[in-house]
């Protein structure tokens, strides 16, 4: 793995070290340049060849330094790579390729990169200028053999006669590149002309290549689409603004925009809306943003209110003035798209102006129209253009868009639907708003992305009123804990639902049963649930009514009825396996997990937990994940693997914050808590808990609330403070009896009947333990084992008339076998 001269000269010293005669007849012979290492360094896995030296160093700007990316550093364009590599290796009839487009886009580093692509060729470079000389000159210094390099510095013949003779003779492959050519153009009534001694050349390499059917090859990179018969040999790709994830990695390579960057965000999206994509505007406001120096905000707002000095970088002052008034107008309209359209959809809003096809064309060919990938177009940000209020054209533009990328397509992108979402709010389209918004939100929603969906929601809500956006704001509101938006717009939804969209209601009434069994109201919510499940039973909805026979199992079982819960799941589970309803199989598989760990069936819990886990992650569901990693955390715990309770949790805790899951991030919160109390860290166990339990009350979980109530209160019985845990433990039985929830009242009366007993009532004591036992055994839990031993320890203590006051430590022996109740 080491360069070719130290190779050599290490070989040298071995072969003196070896006292061999003959180690100065070693020699090294070399055609072109010298390279560097010839293969890979040793012990490294997938030992190969060394890359080839890049060209990148030959692509030098007006002042002599390297103006394109490292072979390392360039991003994207691969797309444009591809086809440009299909068409430079022969058979191909095209003579090379035309890479055109405006200024700063990365013409010259995708031409570098196709040279770094093609190590088979000798690559030779001309930045600039090119004339005859120029040509014939680099050639010849190419040219191992005497007699062709005279052959073609001889002027006895046409210069296109003597590279068909040199080409002939050659014995290696050329790649000639034709760098930054637009200095070889001249502007002539509205377009691009080649020079003459330009025109001469390239004639001649084109001719000479054809000619012969040589393998040599051709690269052009220019800022125009200039007119010349040359062309019709040539493969022509358009350069446009680097969008999507081409500009995610460009931007994550930028000391400004990368992920440790301490610039605040809103200098950064400011800064990208002026780039618009640009790679070299881009590189340009990244160094005004690193320097902490200067007045940043000052700079970008001047930029903003006079973009001069970013047009200087990527547009010559010459091509503004091919602007004329009919080619204005049109780029003006074409500003109401965000994105490419197609070519259909810039026609509909142009229609009217005078010769529009010609003018279309001419945008292309001077790079003020960008041409993406799929031939959509698109107007620069960067051209001194405005783009008008106008109401109409807005709708013009949502309506054209909406046939082609919505009616006429089996599957938009999500971009395309935002585009289309943005000119319909601009236009007032209210049809269109409204179905764009419900399709993209209920995405959304299924992929666990809330946030997005309220603000969307809202916006369109405060154009027109719908009763699904109603529905899907509350969805993602529910979720967000947001409990008394969502009741009430889940009311609004059923108030305004047509009563002919009978699944709508029953997913109406269905989270409106959600709603109420999260403030505690369980008969209220069982009721919903069932006129929920006769809507979806009358209508046939599969989906439906599955949902609603696993949310009243989840009823069930927290009220203790365990027979029950395990026959509603069932149903739900057969029917969404028969349906194909992944997401919800996952669901239920997840509560019936929880239901075997609450029995001591903890290896059948697990088994379920993880075919959960697998469905959620293969569908994208971030929330289902998160919610299985918890459980899965707790489940360790509970059998006392704590660094693998500790991972899975801090693994669901990163989820719940990337997606904003507070509520849920509360239990994971309070079960950190729970590991830090089990290993004695007692101050680290507190501080999760008090960041659950605020959690918990700010958004109404009143069963998370109730629960790290429990644990606070243990913290204080651990510490002797009797009186302080016998209030908590207090608060979290009024909170477990008004929400129903029977697993917890259950350990809540054990805990109180031990505490009670520690200050020697035994027996309220005992009749805290007694209901807690009659829970458990409704239950079938394993824990109503322990109890039973607690309570024939506490009437030991009870009958013993000699006995003195029990020790505090006793009780704390007993209730520290309770933990994970």
């Amino acid at each position: 793995g080491k360069g070719v001269t130290e190779a050599v000269a290490c070989t040298y010293q071995a072969l003196i070290k070896d006292k061999a005669r003959d180690w100065h007849l070693l020699r090294l012979y070399v055609a072109g340049s010298l390279p560097g290492e010839l293969v890979t360094p040793l012990r490294r896995r997938g030992r190969k060849p060394a890359p080839p030296p890049s060209i990148a160093t030959e692509f030098l700007d007006a002042a002599g330094k390297v103006k394109v990316p490292t072979r390392g550093s360039f991003v994207g364009r691969r797309r444009q790579l591809q086809y440009c590599l299909k068409v430079l290796k022969p058979p191909r009839e095209e003579v090379g390729v035309l890479i055109y487009g405006m200024g700063g886009l990365g013409k010259s580093s995708l031409a570098a990169r196709l040279c770094d692509r093609l190590p088979e060729f000798e690559r030779l470079v001309w930045v600039g200028r090119i004339d005859e000389s120029s040509l014939v000159n680099r050639l010849a210094q190419q040219l191992d053999n005497k007699e062709l390099r005279e052959l073609l510095q001889g002027m006895d013949e046409e210069l296109k006669f003597r590279l068909r003779k040199v080409f002939k003779q050659l014995d290696i492959s050329l790649l000639l590149v034709l760098d930054d050519f637009e200095v070889n153009l001249e502007a002539r009534d509205g377009e691009y002309l080649l020079q003459p001694e330009a025109a001469k050349v390239l004639e001649a390499l084109v001719w000479a290549i054809k000619d012969i059917y040589a393998p040599h090859r051709l690269i052009l990179t220019c800022r125009y689409q200039f007119a010349s018969p040359q062309l019709q040999h040539f493969y022509q790709q358009p350069l446009d603004s680097m969008r999507g994830a081409d500009l995610r990695k460009k931007c994550s390579r930028l000391s400004a925009f990368g992920a440790e960057s301490q610039v605040e965000e809103a200098l950064q999206a400011e800064a990208k809306r002026l780039a618009d994509g640009n790679p070299r505007l881009l590189e340009w406001l990244d160094k005004v943003l690193v320097d902490a120096t200067v007045d940043r905000e000052a700079i970008l707002q001047g930029l903003a209110a006079n973009p001069v000095e970013l047009r200087e970088q990527v547009l010559a002052e010459e091509l503004l003035q091919q602007i004329n008034p009919p080619l204005r107008e049109m780029l003006e309209r074409g500003l109401v798209f965000e994105l490419p359209v197609p070519k259909e959809a810039l026609v509909t809003v142009c229609a009217g102006i005078p010769q529009l096809e010609e003018q279309l064309a001419r945008a292309v060919s001077l790079g003020l129209l960008e041409v993406s990938p799929d031939g959509g177009l698109r107007v620069p940000r960067i051209l001194p253009l405005e783009l008008g209020g106008n109401e109409s054209l807005f709708q013009e533009a949502a309506e054209v868009l909406y046939r082609l990328w919505w009616e006429e397509v089996e599957f938009p992108s999500e971009e395309q639907g935002l585009e289309i979402h943005r000119l319909a709010m601009r236009g007032k389209v209210e049809k269109i708003a409204i179905e764009v918004a419900h399709r993209l939100t209920s995405h959304w929603i299924n992929r666990s992305r809330y946030w997005e969906a309220v603000q969307t929601c809202q916006e369109t809500l405060s154009l027109v009123s719908d009763y699904r956006l109603l529905y899907n704001l509350a969805s993602a509101e529910q979720y967000l804990y947001k409990i008394d938006q969502a009741g009430k717009h889940y009311q609004q939804a059923l108030a305004n639902c047509p009563v002919a969209d009978k699944k709508a209601k029953s997913d109406i009434i269905h989270n409106l049963g959600a709603i109420k069994a999260h403030i505690g109201d369980i008969p209220a919510a069982i009721a919903l649930y069932e006129q929920s499940l006769e809507v979806t039973e009358g209508i046939g909805d599969k989906q439906g009514k599955a949902r609603t026979l696993h949310q009243i199992g989840t009823l069930k079982a927290n009220t203790g009825d365990i027979s029950t819960a395990l026959a509603l799941y069932k149903r739900s589970l057969k029917i969404k396996e028969g349906i194909g309803d992944l997401q919800g199989k996952a669901a239920t598989l997840h509560q019936l997990g929880i239901l075997k760990a609450n029995t001591g069936d903890i290896p059948a819990a697990f088994t379920l937990y993880k075919q959960s886990l697998e469905i959620d992650e293969s569908i994208g569901n971030l929330q289902g994940k998160a919610a299985t990693l918890h459980c899965l955390g707790s489940l360790n715990a509970d059998t006392g693997d704590i660094p693998a309770a500790i991972a899975l949790l801090k693994e669901s805790l990163e989820i719940q914050e990337e997606i904003s899951i507070l509520s849920n991030k509360a239990a994971t919160l309070h079960q950190l808590g729970n590991l830090g109390l089990n290993i004695g860290d007692i101050p680290t166990a507190i501080a999760f808990y008090e960041k659950s339990l605020e959690l918990s009350e700010d958004f109404g979980d009143w069963q998370g609330k109730a629960r790290t109530l429990r644990q606070l209160g243990r913290l204080k019985a651990n510490t002797g403070d009797i009186k302080e845990a016998i209030a908590l433990y207090q608060q979290s039985l009024e909170i477990t009896e008004s929400i129903g929830n029977m697993q917890g009242k259950a350990s809540t009366f054990a805990m109180l009947g031990q505490l009670i007993a520690a200050q020697e009532d035994y027996k309220t004591g005992l009749d805290y333990l007694q209901q807690s036992l009659d829970i458990l055994q409704h239950l079938q839990s394993p824990k109503a084992e322990k109890v039973k031993e607690i309570i024939a320890e506490v009437q030991k203590l009870a009958g013993d008339k000699n006995k003195s006051k029990p020790r505090l430590g006793f009780f704390q022996n007993l209730w520290q076998s309770l933990r994970g109740m």
